[in-house]
């Protein structure tokens, strides 16, 4: 497991898209860390998440050619 600073979002995409590319990576985050995640990652701008949701997971897929997917999913009981 690597841990990296939520405020050094800038690392994190720098982890996920040059050492494990072509593997499954899972990255757990917050409401405030997640969104701009996602846009570094190259997948759209995602609306903000309340704090109070804890039922959001984001599959962000990166293919070697081509542009970055996002797929929003639910899981869980509601928030």
């Amino acid at each position: 497991m690597i841990q990296i600073d939520a405020a050094d979002t800038g690392a994190l995409v720098a982890e996920v898209t040059s050492g494990f590319g072509g593997r499954v990576t899972m990255v757990a985050g917050h409401s405030d860390t997640v969104p701009e995640l996602i846009d570094r990652l190259g997948g759209s701008t995602i609306t903000s998440i309340p704090e109070s949701k804890y039922d959001n997971m984001f599959v962000v897929v990166i293919p070697r050619v081509g542009s970055t997917k996002v797929v929003r999913l639910k899981y869980g009981p509601p928030t």
